[in-house]
């Protein structure tokens, strides 16, 4: 192998407020130094994982995974004086990605106090298959080492070499930036040549290149809800946290060359990747006597029989409609949906049983036949045409997504049903990420850059209302702000920054609908969070990473529409004593389409907004 070198220590945006390296910008670096490798290590957690596995293979780079643990020595000792330190762990094979799930699950339910914590205990059953280094100034040996403390020193060195061996145990050296950092390194080499221990050298990187130092600064202080000229803000000081080149490093390590290649080394250790060709789907219980598609099969044709004996589908078409569900069901079982199909179906015939109102269907899904069948919509797709191959495509293989909409007193009881019939350790709420929006991040920096509320308000008000704007769309589109921008320096150096920090990860959330359901314990298979002001556990991932490493994704929509609607039927009923069924009202009267031409449409569901009736008018 020949010698490289690459960032083993390195936040990206999703350490929250705390890195400013976006993907995008991480994969250029790599590209433009022709790195062979890239890691990632971002705080307690590995958001990011799947998007930059996703972006570095194509690009030709090899993606490392990692993640910088907080780390203390009991994590069942809750209070300020038992303190956390940093740990740096990567993923070298399967088991260690699985080890590293573990460990983050864990330091999310019982490790949590203030951090997402690990100890040594949990990591000595959870250390196969991961490479450690000491980590920064914050870590712990470094730490004992500061302090003079030799004999934990030594006791500590002894167990990360019992429990990882040399191999995957290493000093870590970073530039010299800071007094601490030259001190610590000349005491980390001393200690490497008396051990026998190999030193790597990193780089701490929390931003791409030295002009990003003071957008930086301004995004912890957003973090911290400081001013950039707070005297005892949270600040990096003199640490220079960019992303070194080879040649940059080389020359910072002048007489110790072998710590920066062997980063290289440990990038070559690491072995792992996402299974992208495998889905792991619940297990769906099925009678004896049946396969998984045999049944699913059995299910189809049953439920097609259901509507010709309800007279919902022409009799003289029957062949027809024989034909679409064999071969949507052909297709279905070649593409491995089987499933997604039981499942799903499971769950809304659950609700029907149970009275909680569900939505007829919409989107792709309603153009399938099985999809009636199953009792998943409740629409026919042939007689409106719709087609299947919208909704699955052999060409273009990608998970079906069916939204289901429930109405939203029942939509938790449906939730529940799933958990106790696949296991709560089987079923999870799914993460959600907000960015830094043209509005917010503009608002952020004014704030941090001590400019008055009603200033800030001024400027943003300029901001055109636009879904998704970028700053330099309202850039082109108000010429105000250009001569703000022009006329005003301190305006000008907020736009500046913003810039810079625009469309970084701001925050993590549950996702409104989205649950994922697993064949095995999920924090075996994935990692899990605990967002902050919630106790409830999400996936890591959100809802397109889970589709292409294939998990089981659904969304489970809470409509309001379908509550006033069940609603309405009740109040029918006890009023004139008559029973209306909302599936089979006649869909061509004129009175209904009279109110839509005059867009009078408060209270239906998708039909209310104003582009919508912009449409309802000109139709």
């Amino acid at each position: 192998m020949s010698q490289h070198f690459t960032h083993l220590h390195l936040h990206t945006e999703y350490s929250l407020l705390d890195g400013a390296i976006s993907l995008d910008k991480l994969i250029a670096f790599g590209k433009e130094n022709k790195y062979k490798a890239l890691a990632i290590t971002d705080h307690g957690n590995v958001f990011g994982a799947v998007k930059f596995f996703q972006q570095c293979k194509k690009a030709g780079i090899k993606p490392i995974l990692g993640m910088e643990a907080y780390f203390t020595e009991d994590v069942k000792v809750k209070n300020t004086d038992n303190k956390y330190y940093h740990l740096i762990l990567l993923v070298q094979n399967a088991v260690g990605y699985k080890n590293l799930c573990k460990l983050i699950s864990y330091s999310h339910q019982e490790g949590f106090y203030f951090k997402p914590r690990i100890d040594y205990n949990i990591l000595e059953k959870h250390h196969e298959g991961l490479i450690v280094t000491t980590a920064c100034l914050g870590g712990h040996i470094p730490k004992l080492l500061m302090a003079n403390n030799t004999k934990e020193v030594n006791e500590r060195i002894d167990w990360f070499l019992r429990v990882f061996g040399r191999e995957r145990f290493f000093l870590e050296v970073q530039p010299e930036d800071q007094e601490d950092q030259i001190i610590l390194n000349k005491k980390l080499f001393a200690l490497s040549k008396e051990k026998n221990i190999q030193c790597v050298a990193a780089g701490d990187c929390h931003y791409v290149s030295l002009q990003d130092h003071e957008a930086h600064e301004i995004m912890l202080s957003i973090q911290t809800q400081a001013k950039l000229d707070s005297p005892n803000r949270f600040s990096f000081g003199d640490c220079r946290a960019y992303m070194r080149t080879t040649e940059q490093m080389l020359a910072e390590f002048k007489e110790h060359q072998e710590a920066v290649w062997n980063a290289g080394k440990i990038a070559d250790m690491c072995n792992f990747d996402f299974e992208t060709d495998k889905l792991f789907f619940p297990q769906f219980v099925i009678p004896e006597n049946y396969t998984q598609e045999s049944y699913f099969a059995h299910m189809c044709r049953i439920g097609l029989q259901r509507l010709k004996d309800e007279e919902l589908i022409p009799v003289d078409q029957t062949e027809l409609y024989d034909t679409r569900l064999e071969t949507e069901i052909d297709l279905i079982t070649k593409m491995g949906f089987v499933g997604y199909f039981l499942v799903v179906s499971d769950f809304i015939q659950w609700a029907y049983r149970n009275n909680i109102p569900v939505g007829p269907g919409r989107g792709s899904a309603a153009g399938s036949l099985v999809a009636w069948a199953l009792q998943i919509t409740n629409i026919d797709p042939l007689k409106y045409n719709l087609l299947f191959e919208r909704f699955l495509n052999p060409e273009r293989v990608s998970m079906p997504d069916i939204d289901i909409d429930f109405c939203i007193e029942g939509r938790d009881k449906v939730i529940n049903y799933v958990r106790e019939k696949y296991g709560h350790d089987k079923v999870c709420n799914i993460i959600t990420f907000g960015t830094m929006m043209a509005k917010g991040v503009i608002k952020d920096v004014a704030r941090v850059l001590g400019l008055p509320f009603e200033d800030s308000n001024a400027l943003t008000n300029l901001i055109p209302e636009q879904l998704k704007i970028t700053l330099t769309q309202a850039l082109e589109q108000e010429p105000r702000l250009k001569e703000l921008i022009d006329n005003n320096p301190k305006i000008k150096h907020i736009f500046d920054i913003a810039l810079k920090l625009e469309g970084l990860t701001r925050h993590a959330s549950k996702h409104a609908a989205g649950i994922v359901i697993s064949p095995e314990p999920i924090d075996e298979v994935l990692p899990v969070y605990i967002p902050s002001k919630s106790t409830e556990l999400v996936t890591q991932y959100a809802m397109t990473e889970l589709e292409s490493i294939g998990f089981l994704k659904i969304d489970f929509l809470g409509l309001k529409n379908l509550t006033l609607i069940d609603r309405v039927l009740q109040l029918i009923k006890s009023t004139y004593s008559i029973s209306l069924d909302m599936y089979k009202l006649p869909l061509d009267r004129e009175e209904t389409f009279a109110r839509l031409c005059e867009c009078n449409t408060s209270g239906v569901f998708h039909l209310e907004s104003s582009g919508l009736n912009d449409v309802l008018r000109t139709l």
